[in-house]
This record gives C-alpha cells, sequence and structure tokens, in this order.
C-alpha cells in the first residue's frame, strides 16, 4: 500500500495498456495441461501453465490532491509451473512468472499486486529480470518458486524459494510474515515464494515441529542477517482444535505467538497473534540508511474470527478483528506511522480493524463474493463486490467493484509547496471497477 496521491493522466496510457485490456475478451479457452512424464526410475514431471489479465478502471473525487483526473491500470501475468518426483525420496517445485504491468502510482491498497510488483526484504532479485520500465509500464520475468524437498518417515525438509505460511486467519493475517497479500487482494491463488530453508519433523501422532530460516536482503539487495528471519514453530491438535506457538526472529524484530483454529458446532473459530520487539542492535544500521525510525516499544498483534459455511448455494459468511498495539489512533499521525513499518509489514496504519465477508454461488457457474472492511481508527472503510464466472473446467472470468468511504485528503496551502494531508486511511483510494481473466492450461 502506497502512500503516493498522483496519478498518472490517463492521456499517457501506454498503447501496450489498451492491447492487454482488449486480451480479456479474445483470449481462448485452454487445455487442462501441457503434459506429463515418467520415466522406469520414478521420476515425474508434471506441467502446467496459467494466464492472469487484469484491466482496472480507477475513479479519483474531484480536487485539488487529484488534478489528473482517472486513470487505469493493466496486468498480463503468464506462468509456467513445473513440479514431480526425483526417485521415491525427492520431489521438486518451479513457478516461472512473466510480468507486464501499467501500474499508477496512487494508492489501490495491493488489491491488483501481481508477482513482478511484489516487495518483501525475503525475495532476493537475483533471480528476476527486468526487461520493461518505461514511465508506468514494467516488465519483468522471474521465478516465483525453485525449491526441492526431501521426505522420510518423520522428517520434511524443503530448500529453495517456496511459499511459508503459518496463518490460520482468512481476512486479516498478523502470523503470515513472508510476502503476505493484502486484506484487498482480488487475486490469491498464487502465494509468493520466499528463500529459505524448512523443515517438518513429525513430533507424535498429532503434533509437528517447524523449524525455517529464511534469508533476508537490506533495501540495496545485499543479504543480511538483520534482515533475515528464523522461526521455531510447534503445532498440536486438542479437542479438535490446533494449538501452535511459535518463537524467533523476522526481520529487524524478535517474536513469540500463537495461533488457534477448529470448530465450535457450526462455526469455524481462527486466532492467532504475535508480540513482538524491535531488533535495537540493528537500529542504528536502519538510521544510516533511511529517515524513517522504528518504534521501540514492544508490539502486540493479533486477529480473531469466525466462519461458517452452508449447504444452500454453498454459501459462506465471516467475521475478523485486528488490533495492532503499534498502529496510531489519529490520522494526523499516518505520514509518521507508515516510516515506523518493520520491512515485512503490509502498510496497515490505524489500530483496530474489522472485516466481514460473504459469497454463495447464484448458481453453479457463477458465484458472488462480498467484502467489507473498516478502519475502526478513522472509520473509513472499503466495501467490494466480486463475481466469478466459470467460462469452463480451466478459465474464469471476474469482474468486480471496490467502493470506498472516509474523509478525503486535502492540501496544506500554508508550505511553500502545498503538502497533502491524510484524513483517513481509506479515503487514499479511488472506486475501482475491474476485470479480469483467468486462464489454467
Amino acid at each position: 500500500m502506497s502512500l503516493f496521491l498522483k496519478p498518472h493522466p490517463v492521456g499517457r496510457m501506454p498503447n501496450a495498456t489498451a492491447t492487454i485490456v482488449v486480451f480479456l475478451f479474445i483470449i481462448p479457452s485452454m487445455s487442462a495441461a501441457i503434459g506429463e512424464v515418467e520415466d522406469d526410475d520414478g521420476n515425474t514431471l508434471y506441467a502446467t501453465g496459467s494466464q492472469r489479465l487484469t484491466g482496472v478502471y480507477l475513479h479519483y473525487p474531484e480536487g485539488d490532491v487529484f488534478p489528473d483526473g482517472d486513470d487505469g491500470m493493466a496486468a498480463s501475468v503468464t506462468r509456467l509451473m513445473l513440479d514431480g518426483d526425483l526417485g521415491e525420496e525427492f520431489t521438486y517445485e518451479l513457478n516461472f512468472y512473466t510480468d507486464i504491468t501499467r501500474m499508477p502510482d496512487a494508492q489501490t491498497g495491493g488489491a491488483f499486486a501481481t508477482a513482478g510488483v511484489i516487495k518483501s526484504p525475503y525475495r532476493a532479485r537475483y533471480v528476476s529480470w527486468d526487461f520493461w520500465d518505461d514511465g508506468s509500464m514494467d516488465g519483468q520475468l522471474g521465478l516465483d518458486r525453485l525449491n526441492f524437498t526431501y521426505r522420510a518417515e518423520r522428517i520434511s525438509l524443503t530448500a529453495g524459494r517456496q511459499v511459508i505460511n503459518y496463518s490460520v486467519t482468512q481476512i486479516f493475517t498478523p502470523n503470515d510474515f513472508f510476502a503476505p497479500f493484502s486484506a484487498t487482494a482480488i487475486n490469491k491463488i498464487y502465494k509468493p515464494g520466499v528463500d529459505g530453508v524448512s523443515m517438518s519433523i513429525t513430533a507424535g501422532e498429532l503434533a509437528t515441529i517447524d523449524i525455517t530460516g529464511v534469508m533476508g536482503s537490506d533495501p540495496d539487495d545485499v543479504p543480511d542477517w538483520d534482515y533475515s528471519a528464523f522461526l521455531v514453530r510447534g503445532s498440536t491438535i486438542v479437542e479438535n482444535y490446533e494449538w501452535a506457538i511459535m518463537s524467533g526472529k523476522l526481520a529487524r524484530r524478535w517474536i513469540a505467538g500463537t495461533s488457534l483454529q477448529g470448530e465450535a458446532g457450526p462455526l469455524n473459530v481462527r486466532f492467532e497473534g504475535h508480540v513482538g520487539a524491535p531488533d535495537i542492535d540493528g537500529q542504528d544500521k536502519y538510521d544510516e540508511i533511511s529517515a524513517g525510525t522504528l518504534n521501540d516499544d514492544v508490539h502486540v498483534r493479533f486477529a480473531a474470527g469466525i466462519d461458517s459455511m452452508f449447504v444452500w448455494q454453498n454459501a459462506s459468511v465471516g467475521a475478523e478483528y485486528m488490533f495492532i498495539s503499534d498502529g496510531v489512533n489519529d490520522a494526523a499521525w499516518y505520514v509518521n506511522r507508515s516510516m515506523q513499518l518493520f520491512p515485512d509489514d503490509l502498510m496497515m496504519l490505524g489500530e483496530h480493524y474489522a472485516g466481514v465477508t460473504a459469497g454463495l454461488d447464484a448458481i453453479p457457474i457463477l458465484r458472488l463474493q462480498t467484502m467489507g472492511l473498516l478502519n475502526c481508527t478513522d472509520y473509513s472503510g472499503l466495501a467490494a463486490l466480486t463475481l466469478i464466472y466459470n467460462i469452463s473446467d480451466e478459465a474464469d472470468f471476474v469482474g468486480g467493484l471496490m467502493a470506498p468511504w472516509g474523509q478525503r485528503p486535502v492540501l496544506d496551502l500554508s508550505f511553500p509547496s502545498p503538502v497533502p494531508v491524510i484524513k483517513s486511511e481509506f479515503g487514499l483510494m479511488p472506486l475501482m471497477t475491474y476485470l479480469e481473466t483467468r486462464f489454467y492450461f
């Protein structure tokens, strides 16, 4: 989530953007898989692919803060995915992407983040190549995942760029430290991988110990222990609930956390959170490369929620609450807060958030999903409506609307150069309508 306010003039949108949007309607449906190979030694290769095409229209309110008017965004993400076995004990996974994106500078809340624009201290850029950087247009080739796994009777060991997620909640995910999705993200199919080694040990019939080390890089993309992570997590199942505790180091802080998920009658109950403390030894180094300063206080972050599924129309409803103790309770401090985030933080500025979701199958091939988010500090929020139409077994057509509310930023004219003053968090966002196609082959 960015605090930049000024969009690119719509008149400057390159022709490539229009071409991408046109493809939303003309690209044909594809076959179910590229191919599969197996030899006599048990080595296998299964190849699949996907194509995501996104077009977004951004409507800004009238005012001096958004002088250039409405804008647009377009993206094309093509993936080639290979996975399989190497004998009886080893497996591998490769996810290669090509990302071409026209991304405006203005606030979109991470709703349309793609593989090439996701930033994380745990994703080194040595395995990606920027082949297009012209104004608001970016093109990148890269590896989203490349890992090998060894499996024995009680141990599983994975090394390389891999997906790591210790979150159990659905809207707000304070325990998802490694390249998490924004709460507003419309496409969460492929979680970004991070660079590390993870080991899972079966400690009993219903107990597991996970040990994870992830390489981090500083803002200059140089590997750095201060920005790396090392976590130990233990989990077990008691009375149909999964309980977990974790502790260790993240980029520039130490944490101890817990999570819980299970069923209470018709409800699914979820909770996760952690207590954190800044890595003070690394603070001096951070001050040398950034004008911002990390919050020196111990912080607490947690999310709790319930959800339920129904047989009728595959309907579902859910609600969650999140608390961020190091957030701020006054919009006047949002800019300061944005400069005090840890390297792996999402841009969430307030203290209290609430969210609700609901969905159902209007007909078997058309699903309706809704979501509402509220910043309980400034009472700004976002309402989202999404329609997912299943074109075929391997293709979806998606359309939707995101409508924010909240006080809009204003210009402070008391400075020699006018300065935008933020009045609410979601008030920074435009009204967004979008179309997306997803093909799997």
